[in-house]
């Protein structure tokens, strides 16, 4: 009994720490949202889910959640709850992020593993990396974070936001990573980073005599994303050699196909126009097989059609980006055809495709049509076969 009273202090302090410690393992906290800051990410071009949305709590078989002011508002068996306001909830509870997005808690806390559906798992010089497909969204675990998109509604802009790919400086002075001792070139001109093999982003810096891209003024300040084939300059009178740059790069050279009239009756079609046609024959293929092939690697992982062939190696560098960017020669083809470099943060794999598919004269889109289907333009009536 004395020895019980004499460590009896000790005892508590023991009970005290093993109590704490127990309750920061049992509990866990997940923030929901778009922002790159969220444990769970939410790449949603709709802006239906908020920054910062939603917080989910779990406290041993106990589970809350709290609307962190969102613009859209969470919604539990579709009714709208408070903000900043925790509420309990089961795990079978249809909850909702706006009235549209419907999330699944058992999913995020872990509880409903899909580990089946990870078949490409990375290790990377932060950790390992998988990569999963479940029903129509691509999921990217990195630790103990999530990044869900849904891929054919992904743009440029959304996956931009998960780059990590670092930019180069360039300038007069030491200190750039690209030092050109040249009184036409600021002392930091520009900053330069490659976002694929196809596709590098410039940002003017403030400079004296401006950035050019195939020769129109870049507006400081500003990020410009252009294909690999586009002519950078400082200035009139320094062009940059992205090759020397960037030993990742693919040039995709620029194709400046003069457009020719499309009305009716004009003359027969061209040997160009009938070869540009006959080529769609692989666009449409591989478009479709893309379409119909959820079970396999390269429909698992063309995210957004692997936009610019390798979007993925931007944003997530090294083999997982090649993984996402597997199938990607529609976009090559698609900058090929371009007169301008110049990539719109609009890209999204559906509309990049409908503008690839189309008629070599003027350029109507087919649409989804199959192209063993296609004999001529119902717009130009060029026949092709």
């Amino acid at each position: 009994m004395l020895g019980f009273f004499c460590h009896k202090n000790l005892l508590s302090k023991i009970i005290t720490l093993t109590c704490t410690d127990f309750v920061l393992i049992v509990m866990k906290k997940i923030v929901i949202g778009r922002s790159q800051d969220c444990d769970y990410v939410i790449i949603d071009p709709e802006k239906r889910v908020s920054r910062k949305h939603l917080e989910l709590i779990q406290e041993l078989n106990h589970y809350y959640i709290k609307d962190l002011g969102s613009v859209n508002g969470t919604f539990v068996n579709k009714k709208q709850i408070a903000a900043n306001v925790q509420i309990a909830v089961n795990l079978t509870d249809n909850v909702s992020l706006s009235n549209s997005y419907p999330i699944n808690l058992s999913e995020i806390l872990g509880l409903d593993s899909k580990d089946s559906e990870k078949t490409m798992i990375f290790s990377t010089k932060s950790g390992q990396i998988s990569i999963a497909q479940e029903n129509d969204r691509t999921v990217i675990f990195e630790g103990g974070k999530k990044t869900v998109f849904q891929k054919d509604k992904v743009n440029l802009d959304e996956l931009s936001e998960i780059d990590k790919s670092p930019y180069k400086t360039i300038g007069r002075v030491v200190g750039n990573h690209i030092v050109i001792n040249k009184s036409t070139v600021s002392r930091q001109h520009c900053q330069i980073r490659l976002i694929s093999p196809m596709i590098i982003e410039i940002e003017d810096l403030g400079s004296s005599n401006g950035t050019f891209a195939d020769g129109k003024k870049l507006t400081s300040n500003k990020k410009y994303r252009f294909s690999s084939g586009v002519k950078v300059g400082l200035g009139t009178e320094t062009t940059l050699d992205l090759k020397k740059i960037f030993k990742e790069i693919v040039i995709v050279p620029k194709t400046n196909v003069p457009k020719q009239e499309a009305s009716a009756g004009s003359k027969g079609i061209t040997v160009h126009e009938k070869n540009a046609f006959f080529e769609l024959e692989e666009v449409w293929n591989e478009f479709y097989e893309r379409q119909n092939s959820i079970n396999n690697i390269g429909g698992k992982f063309s995210i957004a059609g692997s936009i610019a062939g390798g979007l993925g190696s931007l944003v997530f560098g090294g083999p997982v980006g090649m993984a996402v960017s597997i199938g990607g020669g529609i976009i090559g083809r698609y900058l090929g055809q371009k007169k301008s470099n110049e990539l719109k943060g609009d890209a999204s794999y559906e509309n990049m495709f409908l503008q690839v598919y189309c008629c070599p004269r003027c350029k109507e889109s087919f649409q989804k049509k199959p192209w063993v289907t296609i004999n001529d333009c119902f717009k130009c009536k060029l026949k092709f076969r």
